[in-house]
């Protein structure tokens, strides 16, 4: 068990959602990206993300970073199992991609922080799965995103019958917290 609070999110303007949290807190607030199929390039560094921002990408790293935020690269696991390690984006993106390593400001984790079931390909489909995947498998109305979370969620998330409204498209609790953000 985790010994911190965890905050599940597909917000995709990381900045956004750090300088929420950082309203509520005095500690140092920490953002996990990659594993499943997680691209850097479609996340962190998607300059359509910050298109609407003067500054764009360059103004929006800068509101993330100058609070004590830490970004944490986990590696990807592709569906077959295989780890393949957090990729580092091309061209200037790479450059200040590693610029923000250099500063500690982005932290790749490495493998003695990852547990042992991650690299069996045998058993770590828990792992394989990012939340398109999971968001893609609640909105068909199947069970696949049962693989890809810890088997007490399952049962919480059965018990409150959270997803019916999702899946049926009568809620979309995800765009709900983005037009909320956006309009802090």
């Amino acid at each position: 068990p985790l010994k911190f609070p965890v905050l599940l999110s597909a917000i995709e303007r990381d900045h956004d959602l750090a300088t929420y949290l950082a309203r509520y807190t005095n500690q140092q607030v920490t953002v996990v990206v990659g594993g499943g199929g997680y691209s850097i390039e479609r996340g962190l560094y998607n300059s359509k993300s910050y298109a609407d921002m003067d500054g764009g990408m360059l103004a929006a790293f800068g509101k993330l970073f100058a609070r004590d935020v830490k970004i944490l690269q986990y590696p990807n696991i592709t569906m077959d199992g295989a780890v393949k390690a957090g990729e580092i984006p091309e061209g200037s993106a790479g450059l200040l991609h590693q610029y923000l390593v250099k500063q500690g400001h982005i932290m790749p984790i490495g493998k003695d922080y990852i547990s042992s079931e991650a690299f069996d390909s045998s058993s770590n489909k828990a792992f394989c799965g990012g939340s398109r995947e999971v968001t893609d498998s609640i909105k068909a109305g199947n069970s696949d995103w049962e693989n890809f979370v810890p088997p007490e969620v399952v049962e919480i998330i059965k018990k409150g019958n959270w997803f019916v409204r999702v899946a049926d498209g009568s809620v979309d609790p995800m765009g709900d917290v983005v037009r909320f953000l956006q309009n802090m």
